[in-house]
């Protein structure tokens, strides 16, 4: 009989902390966010957001745009022309005779908005000159000059544009940005010399059980993120950047 009531009791209890659990969730959940997976939904596992969609593994940038792709980001569609160039959109006939080229971070690749939106696809309607938007989300500067040097050669631009904000200066003394390995500059015998080329390529953590599962629950997505983020968002886009610190003639470990 004894025995019984034990039984009893511990289903009582599990069954108080299940409606209770059910009842948090159903008070934080935001029923707009339909079903998914809330960490790799908003954080992203790193293989997943940067090269399985639109951005490409790059052994001298990190990442860039992939080539002559189409798809849909931002609730608008992202297309690319050849070395991950953004498209301006349908355009019509340009004056060829003098071609910019524009380098940046994501305000010049144009990041939730549509191609023909861009302030650099503005710029060649406005003008009615070619404009090649060669900006790229999350650079910083360093990787904004080493992209213009790649690109000037093969397009020989009449005019450079180079777009920046402060947070691209401050980018320069990450070497790992959003859990990617990106290349950066040291100081060596008074001149500027790069590191970490080729950039190493690192696959995304896959997530454990814990994480697949809780990573579905509003409740948990809150609580773990508010008390646990480095567990709960470890190999994702959210991980912590890592910056330079007394670097000298070594690429830092990974």
């Amino acid at each position: 009989m004894q025995k019984n009531e034990t039984v009893l009791r511990v289903i009582l209890v599990l069954t108080s902390v299940f409606i209770s659990l059910l009842a948090g969730e159903l008070m934080v959940r935001d029923y707009r966010a339909g079903f998914k997976n809330l960490i790799t939904e908003k954080g992203g596992n790193l293989v997943e957001h940067h090269f399985r969609g639109l951005y490409a593994y790059d052994p001298l940038l990190g990442w860039v745009p992939r080539s002559n792709v189409s798809i849909e980001k931002w609730d608008t569609t992202v297309s690319t022309l050849d070395d991950g160039i953004r498209s301006n959109g349908h355009q019509k006939t340009l004056d060829k005779s003098l071609r910019i080229l524009v380098v940046g971070d994501s305000y010049a690749f144009g990041d939730e908005v549509a191609d023909n939106e861009t302030w650099p696809a503005q710029l060649e309607r406005l003008t009615n000159y070619e404009v090649l938007n060669a900006g790229v989300s999350s650079f910083g500067f360093d990787q904004i000059i080493l992209r213009a040097e790649e690109l000037i050669p093969k397009y020989k631009p009449d005019i450079v544009v180079l777009s920046f904000v402060y947070d691209d200066l401050e980018r320069c003394a990450q070497y790992v940005r959003h859990g990617v390995p990106k290349p950066y500059f040291i100081l060596k015998n008074g001149l500027l010399v790069v590191k970490n080329q080729p950039v190493p390529f690192i696959q995304g953590t896959r997530l454990d059980w814990f994480r697949q599962f809780f990573g579905y629950s509003h409740l948990f997505h809150k609580i773990m993120s508010r008390f646990f983020p480095s567990y709960w968002w470890a190999g994702t886009q959210n991980e912590d950047f890592r910056y330079l610190n007394n670097v000298k003639d070594e690429m830092p470990p990974f």
